[in-house]
């Protein structure tokens, strides 16, 4: 529910009314604030334009890792609840 209201937020206010402090928060590796304005600013031509206007380039290699890390992360969450209490 609090990412649907972030993202209408965002959308309806702009990156220039979000907090500094929020954006400078995230950590979205391999992604980057600057990938995620990218594809803001893709979405916003799309709906203007009749065709696709192509990818937007980022370093996907990167998602293995990062996707192997947040597996190990609720795997770990996950086997600490199952554990019986001390």
């Amino acid at each position: 529910m609090g990412a649907i209201v972030g993202a209408l937020a965002g959308a309806s206010v702009g990156t220039s009314g979000i907090a500094t402090e929020w954006l400078s928060g995230i950590c979205e590796w391999p992604r980057s604030l600057k990938v995620l304005g990218q594809a803001a600013e893709r979405l916003a031509e799309q709906k203007l334009e009749a065709g696709a206007l192509g990818l937007i380039k980022y370093f996907w290699p990167g998602l293995v890792p990062r996707n192997l890390a947040f597996l190990l992360m609720v795997l770990d969450h996950e086997f600490r609840r199952l554990a019986p209490p001390y």
